[in-house]
């Protein structure tokens, strides 16, 4: 069994309005051949992050939708246009909807994502693990709890003998191991191999 850490943006990568192909298959092996875990505080980022990120996917609409009363102007009660203005209409009402439907409850939406995973908690094993972070790479806070709780779930399961534990993250900013930081010893020590994608052998 493959045990596998995501983080905030595995959420927004299956939540948002063009979801992650990447993403969505390895969400559909959890359970199967793998085990999927995120940290507790993930889920608290993820649900300040996913509407600026639906709004950002979906901005042309607004725009779209300045240009088709341009042009409704612009040939109103002319015979003849160079577009079908009925399917632009069409086309914006529908990314509208989509628009509205995504960010309706969002809340809900990760909370019931995150139900589907196993959510790693921030106990005092966690905690611990998170303060000892600062010497291994300078992170902002919340990266600083999604470490802290990755290595520590990570070191028990090595503990117990678990050797396919995988960190697949795309912020390889800052958690990619590079020979500036001391990340690549971290994770061998959890005996974890970080990935950045979401593709899980």
């Amino acid at each position: 069994m493959n045990h596998v850490f995501v983080e905030t943006n595995f959420f927004i990568d299956v939540l948002r309005p063009f979801p992650i192909t990447e993403a969505q298959r390895l969400l559909g092996r959890h359970g199967t051949d793998l085990q999927l875990y995120v940290p507790w505080c993930s889920i608290t980022e993820a649900k300040r992050t996913i509407e600026r990120i639906i709004r950002e996917d979906l901005a042309f609409v607004d725009g779209a939708g300045r240009f088709y009363r341009r042009l409704n102007d612009q040939y109103r009660g002319s015979p003849s246009r160079p577009v079908d203005l009925t399917q632009i209409r069409g086309f914006i009402d529908m990314a509208r909807t989509v628009r509205r439907d995504a960010l309706f409850n969002l809340v809900a939406q990760v909370d019931g994502l995150a139900a589907r995973l196993d959510v790693i908690p921030p106990s005092p094993a966690v905690i611990q693990r998170t303060l000892k972070i600062f010497p291994v790479k300078s992170l902002p806070p919340f990266d600083e709890m999604v470490l802290g709780a990755v290595l520590a779930h990570a070191e028990m399961l090595h503990a117990r003998g678990e050797t396919e534990l995988f960190f697949c993250n795309l912020n390889a900013k800052d958690f990619a191991p590079t020979t500036g930081n001391e990340l690549d010893n971290a994770y061998a020590a959890a005996g974890l191999r970080y990935l950045d994608s979401f593709q899980v052998p």
